[in-house]
């Protein structure tokens, strides 16, 4: 994953992070705030707070690829769809104005799977 300045000549690379395994990343959506979620080929879904670090939450896949995803202004819905359905995922903690962009969502989170 990489950030682009378009103001830079040739569109330079500013911000770079890889992986050392291949996570097949497939698709990305931000919120207002900059905030990054990832799809990828598995299903699975990453949240960032910022570029540059490992994931704060990651969702384990379906085992379908996410093709395309989108998230609110404030980072609280993310919308992901595959070839065949729609996941609509809450990503506010149950106990606390934070998102899974901020903190692990883990365990904590459990009406997710509801």
């Amino acid at each position: 994953m990489f950030t682009l300045d378009k103001r830079l000549p040739s569109n330079q690379v500013v911000q770079e992070f890889n992986y050392k395994s291949k996570p097949s990343l497939q698709c990305a959506t931000t919120t207002g705030s900059g905030q990054i979620a990832v799809g990828s080929k598995k299903g699975e879904i990453r949240f960032y707070n910022r570029l540059g670090i490992r994931a704060k939450t990651l969702l384990p896949g379906l085992g379908d690829p996410i093709v395309a995803m989108d998230t609110t202004e404030d980072g609280k819905w993310v919308v992901c769809t595959t070839n065949t359905y729609l996941l609509v995922v809450p990503t506010q903690m149950p106990d606390s104005e934070r998102t899974g962009f901020d903190v692990r969502m883990g365990k904590k989170n459990l009406h997710l799977f509801y």
